[in-house]
């Protein structure tokens, strides 16, 4: 049996949840309620969250469509909601929160009126080479974080990244040159963000070199 100090009642829950609560109900946080519905998840609570980001992606649509928001600016808010969306569903890999990121972006460009300033604004952040460059740093991100310190993960999403990738590029072009090309963006990811050393680095070159050996495969290469 747990000493008193150790036990939590439903009392003490209630309490610990009432500044996320207050901001909640009170200051209409988008954030707050997905923190509540992450805590202790419930039908109402769910619902409650997703039509907070729900309202929240209008509310900056209509933002884009009458120009009240700077590029960096709307970046920095879609970027919020795609994080509070991955969230609420429990995505927690890199690719799995691109993925929530070009999604989100997509709902607000859908909601833009086709040939305004709004859509062509959000054609330019949709723009294939926008799409690219945000997964390459959302790895990035990951990785020097030491979120993908596990082999198998990290390949995973590697791979993962260089299929999609591919997708953008001419028939035929090999997936080991996009990985490779991913590797060197996560190797100037490091020096732009982390000029100090940094033991991921010897991370990453042990993982460059096990990969490249795999994709060099005759069974790899088949695939």
């Amino acid at each position: 049996m747990l000493p008193p100090s150790a036990r939590t009642t439903p009392r003490m829950t209630a309490i610990s949840a009432l500044p996320l609560l207050l901001k909640a109900h009170l200051l209409g946080s988008v954030s707050a309620r997905v923190a509540l519905d992450a805590r202790r998840s419930s039908p109402s609570r769910c619902c409650n969250a997703i039509s907070a980001i729900t309202n929240a992606r209008q509310k900056l649509a209509t933002q884009v469509g009458n120009g009240s928001l700077t590029p960096d600016r709307f970046q920095e808010r879609a970027a919020r909601l795609a994080e509070l969306h991955s969230t609420l569903y429990n995505h927690t890999t890199p690719m799995q929160r691109a993925q929530a990121a070009e999604t989100m972006l997509c709902n607000i460009r859908n909601l833009q009126r086709h040939g305004s300033d709004g859509a062509r604004f959000m054609d330019q952040q949709c723009h294939p080479e926008q799409v690219l460059a945000r997964g390459r740093d959302t790895l990035a991100t990951a990785f020097w974080a030491g979120q993908l310190n596990q082999a198998r993960l990290f390949n995973e999403q590697i791979l993962l990244l260089a299929k999609r990738e591919q997708a953008y590029c001419p028939t035929g072009y090999p997936r080991a040159a996009i990985v490779q090309s991913i590797f060197n963006h996560l190797q100037q990811f490091n020096h732009a963000h982390a000029r100090d050393f940094n033991p991921q680095a010897a991370i990453l070159k042990h993982f460059r070199q096990d990969l490249t050996a795999s994709l060099a495969s005759p069974t790899l290469k088949g695939r």
